[in-house]
């Protein structure tokens, strides 16, 4: 049984990196199926979770509450894959024996060797990568502690060591990963190697500063906060600040796993202009996407899982060196959370695997009679999420950029006048049509359809009893693609623009400027700019700070 476990530990991780599937669902899933089935028959062996691990996989399924409303099955596979990465195969690498570890440790290293190799060849003849920066990256990171602890005894340490620093250092191509895996493999070298360590680290040191001459600086970019071209933010900042206001408004459930990029757009803080919108999907942090899609409880659960493993695991090293590299690499791991998603498909495994070995270098026995009362508190934790979390509904949300999020349940006595863009005046012309829309306000819009033609056709609106005062215009729209992607707007005789890059979702969208009203009866022109475009409703708000989410109701005021 052990020869065969020991043969299927590293097959799995191969299958989960190389991200294989079979009729859709990652053949790791089938594999990590199996070996449970194959050591349930030891189950003794098995280290029981720890009463985290428990609490925050019940916490981060009540994510599961709010996706109930729209994409469940997207919820339920982001379920699945933390389930059987936290749940399942991290207590399966903790509960390894010892030998077995070693070769699903040595296995992992020659991933993480093969992948640095490529990203060096890829580099020098353009070889191209079948991974994402930031998994490629994440999984150098991750491999490189272990791999700098078995280099450190050799007898040429002082040379195979800062190669493999060099090496490192010229295949990652993500800032932040590179920062967490250099300063993973340096402390892997303290706690090593103790008071032999300066003079090592001192060459490695050198050697990183040598080749950082001669590298190419692309990926140190991945940290800058602005593009160095135009000067915007980029758009991982821009989430980034719109993560308190979208955390704020579902606290405990989150908005339903499997919906940040359906939600995160809908609490920008601030709208900046279009180029800011473009960057690699795979950057964003696994923390500020948990605590969004799953709420503030799992995310806090997770970084003290995580965090609290390195730590711990950290210390112990301190005077056991076998764990150095477990030790590091967890760390590493837990800081990288910080830059990538670390839960998913082609990492996920090698994820359970430096938390399984950082959990068996703590030489923690499993204790089964301590698991009575766990069930029960796990759910007393449940019911009181859940109710704690209906103290929040309805209530404004105000970010801490001063902004405040317009509730379309509660907070339609806020003063704002709206129009529904299905309503004009008169039958829209040219180009322009009322159409079916699912997801509208009245399941109906404004539309522009596909190859309709650009500049062709508007349609007018009427806002009445309309203070004097500045105002801002926003629109619920819905872009097709980059070369559909906005519609002209004339108002109080200034013409507008309003634009982003978000497609293929309803949003609210603002004009850039605010503009000044005379007040009473305001006539509003949309003109067709692109074709490819829907509006559903369209909104005038006084207050600079608020901000419309979600299909608005009629105000109910009479404003």
């Amino acid at each position: 049984m052990s020869i065969v476990v020991s043969i299927l530990l590293p097959v799995l991780l191969v299958l989960d990196v190389g991200g294989v599937s079979v009729l859709g669902v990652p053949a790791s899933m089938g594999m990590l199926a199996l070996i449970v089935v194959l050591l349930a028959v030891k189950a003794d062996s098995l280290r029981a979770p720890s009463w985290l691990q428990v609490a925050f996989l019940a916490a981060f399924c009540l994510g599961l509450v709010p996706a109930a409303r729209g994409h469940l099955a997207a919820g339920i596979r982001e379920a699945a894959q933390c389930f059987a990465v936290i749940g399942v195969a991290w207590v399966l690498f903790a509960s390894a024996a010892p030998a077995q570890r070693r070769i699903a440790q040595t296995a992992f290293i020659g991933i993480g060797v093969l992948l640095m190799l490529w990203s060096v060849a890829g580099r020098c003849v353009g070889l191209p990568m079948p991974f994402s920066d930031a998994r490629l990256s994440l999984i150098l990171c991750l491999s490189f502690p272990f791999l700098v602890g078995v280099l450190v005894r050799l007898n040429w340490k002082q040379y195979t060591v800062p190669v493999a620093f060099v090496l490192f250092l010229i295949a990652g191509r993500n800032g932040g990963l590179i920062l967490c895996g250099l300063a993973g493999g340096l402390a892997c070298i303290v706690l090593s190697e103790k008071k032999r360590a300066p003079r090592l680290l001192l060459i490695c040191i050198v050697s990183i500063l040598l080749a950082q001459v001669v590298a190419d600086s692309s990926a140190w970019q991945t940290l800058a906060p602005r593009r160095r071209e135009t000067g915007n933010l980029k758009r991982l900042f821009v989430e980034l600040e719109a993560t308190p206001a979208a955390v704020a408004a579902a606290p405990v459930t989150g908005h339903g796993l499997g919906r940040y990029r359906y939600v995160i757009h809908d609490y920008f803080a601030r709208f900046a202009d279009p180029d800011d919108n473009r960057v690699v999907p795979d950057t964003n942090s696994t923390y500020t996407i948990m605590a969004t899609e799953a709420g503030l409880v799992a995310a806090l659960l997770f970084v003290i899982l995580v965090f609290g493993t390195a730590l711990r695991v950290v210390w112990r090293a301190r005077h056991d060196t076998a764990a150095a590299p477990a030790a590091c690499a967890a760390a590493a791991l837990a800081f990288s959370g910080l830059f990538t998603v670390i839960l998913t498909r082609n990492t996920g495994m090698a994820a359970a695997l430096v938390l399984g070995a950082a959990t068996a270098a703590l030489h923690r026995p499993a204790e089964a009679s301590r698991w009575a009362y766990k069930p029960l508190a796990v759910l007393a934790a449940a019911i009181l999420c859940l109710g704690a979390n209906t103290l929040y509904r309805g209530v404004p949300k105000q970010t801490s950029s001063g902004l405040i999020i317009l509730n379309p349940e509660t907070d339609s006595d806020v003063e704002y006048w709206l129009t529904e863009a299905e309503n004009p005046l008169a039958p829209p012309g040219g180009a322009m049509t009322i159409a079916p829309a699912n997801d509208a306000s009245g399941n109906s819009a404004l539309a522009i359809p596909a190859d309709a033609g650009k500049g062709k056709g508007s349609a007018c609106y009427r806002f009445a009893d309309i203070p004097v005062g500045t105002c801002s215009v926003w629109v619920r729209a819905s872009w097709t693609d980059a070369c559909s992607n906005s519609i002209g707007c004339v108002i109080a005789g200034k013409h507008m623009v309003i634009s982003d890059e978000i497609f293929g979702k309803w949003h609210w969208v603002a004009s850039v400027r605010r503009v000044d009203l005379p007040g009473g009866s305001i006539d509003l022109r949309l003109q067709n700019l692109e074709d490819g475009v829907m509006i559903d409703q369209i909104l005038l708000v006084s207050d600079a700070r608020l901000v419309p989410h979600g299909i608005m109701p009629e105000p109910s005021r009479g404003h």
